[in-house]
């Protein structure tokens, strides 16, 4: 139950920083001066300072520590075990990377949603 529960926290900080750098992008914010800002302030965590530069690499592999499709079936598990808004969201996030393709990448392949 606690590796599932630390599991979802990983997953969900790390499909929300994906989408705050998708979107800082748009905006014209240099990735890696944001990954700096980010790690700076009170939103920092090791999705910031380890996943962020793959994510701004765009490098998933393969090869994947922790595929994307062992993070889509632990989001289930855990959402199966919690049942709230937050762990159902990010179950369906994962659940959509592994659709689109990206199972066999490193979990932090879920910035390529769009």
């Amino acid at each position: 139950a606690i590796k599932l529960a630390g599991n979802m926290l990983m997953l969900a900080n790390t499909a929300a920083l994906a989408e705050v750098l998708q979107t800082l992008g748009q905006s014209g914010i240099d990735p890696e001066r944001a990954l700096e800002a980010l790690a700076a302030g009170p939103g920092s965590s090791r999705a910031v300072t380890h996943k962020g530069p793959v994510m701004v690499r765009g490098d998933f592999g393969p090869p994947a520590r922790f595929t994307l499709a062992l993070a889509a079936k632990d989001a289930r598990l855990a959402e199966e075990m919690i049942g709230g808004p937050v762990s159902r969201l990010v179950a369906e996030t994962y659940e959509r990377a592994l659709h689109a393709g990206l199972g066999e990448l490193d979990y932090s392949a879920v910035a390529e949603l769009r």
